[in-house]
């Protein structure tokens, strides 16, 4: 397994006002495509993730080798895979989504994470393709040793999701916080390990939060459908839980692999980030409109004013000296006055009364 990367990489420069999910729920997911590594199947991936209304999708099995980010047809893709056409991960996001994304760790051929500004807490989204039942359990200990590093550069205050293909199966036995009971089948020994880490990294498993009928559970069905196994899960932190508002799979969706994709939906805010928040502040001016208010304002200008000249350093002083002192003695007596005329003046003269907005 690679060395996680300590910094992250392509942070996308935005300046689109910040996206609000109160009345229209966030929908992530997770899809085990088997391959994108074939023409047309990316669109063909597009397609679908626009037809179910997915704002993030995270990816198992691309077969892409390398990594990198890609931009088509309204989506971005980062993407990380090795040297050869095998496994992959990757994470599509709609560009309304994209205006805040802080980057992407391409940790490994098995896991990728990426950040998101948001609010009240940062978003941050990690897909993984865990070993299948063909590799040793050395490898799948590697594999959740890697897992562990990675989460390790996550704040504790992040709202943390990992979603992909775990090839483990929970079962539906409740335990605490870590799962629900709407699970599908028996526990198995992989499906042990990851209710471990979910136990001590204090995270739950949404897949088993929420009743289904079946087929709105099982995420994998065998060659033939002879068997249906739930294998592919989203996971949050349990502080978080609530936040998720369903969870299911949706069988209907093609793009000829074996697995369903399984979509969460959950209330978030997302901003841009970098975004700098300035508070205006708004003076109130009706008793400014008293002529003998307006007078003592007047004097209370000019004496600042004239106080802020004198005090000015250079003798050789220009039109933008003097307006900078002009400004500011402004805004000083803005501040003064009018915060002095709430408390003194109060409703007078017939004046209505005064609040500060």
């Amino acid at each position: 397994m690679a060395v996680p990367y300590t910094k992250p990489k392509g942070g996308i420069a935005a300046d689109a006002s910040i996206l609000r999910t109160r009345n229209a729920p966030l929908k992530i997911c997770t899809w085990n495509v088997r391959t994108l590594f074939q023409a047309g199947k990316f669109d063909n991936l597009l397609q679908e993730m626009k037809e179910m209304r997915v704002d993030i999708l995270g990816i198992s099995e691309t077969r892409w080798a390398g990594e990198g980010m890609i931009d088509k047809k309204g989506y971005k893709m980062v993407y990380s895979g090795g040297s050869e056409h095998s496994h992959g991960v990757g994470i599509v996001m709609s560009d309304v989504v994209a205006k805040s994304l802080i980057g992407y760790w391409p940790v490994s051929d098995r896991i990728i994470m990426c950040k998101f500004k948001a609010s009240p807490f940062d978003l941050t989204i990690v897909q993984v393709y865990a070993p299948t039942s063909d590799y040793t359990d050395e490898e799948v200990e590697q594999f959740y040793e890697c897992l562990n590093e990675t989460l390790k550069q996550v704040k504790s205050t992040d709202i943390t999701i990992i979603l992909g293909d775990f090839n483990a199966k929970v079962g539906n036995t409740a335990m605490s916080s870590t799962m629900g009971r709407h699970g599908l089948g028996s526990t198995n020994e992989r499906g042990e390990s990851l209710i471990n880490l979910c136990e001590q990294k204090k995270m739950t498993i949404v897949n088993t939060l929420f009743k289904q009928p079946v087929r709105r559970l099982y995420t994998w069905k065998s060659p033939g459908d002879v068997k249906r196994n739930q294998i592919d899960y989203i996971v949050m932190s349990s502080r978080f839980k609530n936040s998720a508002v369903n969870c299911r799979t949706y069988p209907g969706a093609d793009i000829g692999s074996d697995h369903n994709p399984v979509i969460m939906q959950m209330k978030v805010k997302l901003k841009i980030p970098h975004s700098k928040q300035t508070k205006t502040v708004k003076y109130c001016t009706k008793l400014i409109r008293l002529p003998e208010e307006a007078e003592k304002y007047a004097v209370l200008v000019k004496n600042k004013f004239e106080c802020l000249y004198v005090e000015e350093a250079d003798a050789t002083r220009d039109i933008d000296q003097q307006w900078d002192c002009l400004k500011e003695a402004i805004e000083k007596t803005n501040e003064e006055f009018f915060y002095q005329g709430l408390i003194e003046k109060g409703n007078r003269s017939g004046s209505q009364k005064i609040s500060l907005t």
